[in-house]
């Protein structure tokens, strides 16, 4: 939780890359975990990738972030990922 919550603060400061450092090794910390700490990991990983201009890095993050929180069952987790989803969607068209 923390190196993911460290990557959010980068991502809320505009350092992109250092988000994505701390979101990805978050990432690995959870191995096959499921649920919310890795649906809101996956979004804000989706986020950074979409502010880099990297849509399909984004648009694969989110469709996993959306699993993981509707496997969760937390629909606090799979609004935030439509919303991320639907900033994606405004970036490809």
């Amino acid at each position: 939780m923390v190196l993911r919550r460290l990557g959010e603060t980068y991502l809320a400061h505009g350092d992109i890359p250092a988000a994505r450092t701390h979101l990805e090794r978050s990432l690995a910390w959870f191995g096959g975990a499921q649920g919310t700490e890795l649906s809101e990991a996956l979004v804000a990983l989706a986020r950074s990738a979409r502010l880099l201009g990297e849509l399909d890095e984004a648009s694969a993050r989110i469709r996993d972030a959306l699993e993981a929180a509707r496997e969760s069952g937390d629909r606090h987790d799979e609004r935030r990922a439509l919303e991320e989803q639907a900033e994606i969607c405004r970036h490809l068209s």
